[in-house]
């Protein structure tokens, strides 16, 4: 049962970003989800994502409420969101192909952040979450360590040379 040997080893999930592309993703973890009978943040010890990936895990590591064991959101659950949210999200534009600013704005983005995690901590999290982020307005490369969605640990900053 693939259930049962992804339990026995140490696994990770790794998520791929790409916008819109994440509802693909979705489909797959959803029929795995169905396959199994058991979510996404039990079959796996580590999930990982890049930008939408990242937003995906989280998603489906979210627990229901403080202290539970059953993540919040299913894959199915998930992809309806994304399904219902995409337009605003990631609109389409003739104009912005992501050569001269930023392919999307943030904002549609983050306001989806803050509805449906609100000001849970990756601590929160019902496996273990890694989410590599780069922010390509400081002109810089660094790791930072983040506790919470707003909250960074100031002891943990790394730059990258």
């Amino acid at each position: 049962m693939i259930s049962k040997k992804l339990n026995e080893k140490n696994t990770i999930l790794c998520i791929s970003g790409g916008g819109v592309k994440g509802i693909a993703a979705l489909v797959i973890l959803a029929k795995i989800e169905e396959i199994t009978g058991l979510p996404i943040s039990k079959l796996f010890n580590i999930i990982s994502g890049t930008s939408v990936g990242g937003l995906i895990a989280a998603l489906l590591t979210l627990p229901k409420e403080q202290g539970s064991k059953e993540p919040r959101y299913s894959a199915k659950e998930a992809l309806e969101l994304f399904e219902n949210s995409a337009a605003e999200i990631f609109p389409k534009s003739c104009f912005n192909c992501g050569i001269i600013k930023h392919k999307y704005t943030p904002e549609p983005l983050e306001e989806m952040l803050e509805k449906h995690l609100g000001d849970n901590r990756l601590s929160d999290s019902l496996c273990r979450l890694i989410i590599p982020v780069a922010d390509l307005n400081e002109g810089r490369d660094s790791i930072k360590v983040y506790n919470g969605l707003k909250k960074m640990d100031k002891k943990i900053e790394l730059k990258v040379s």
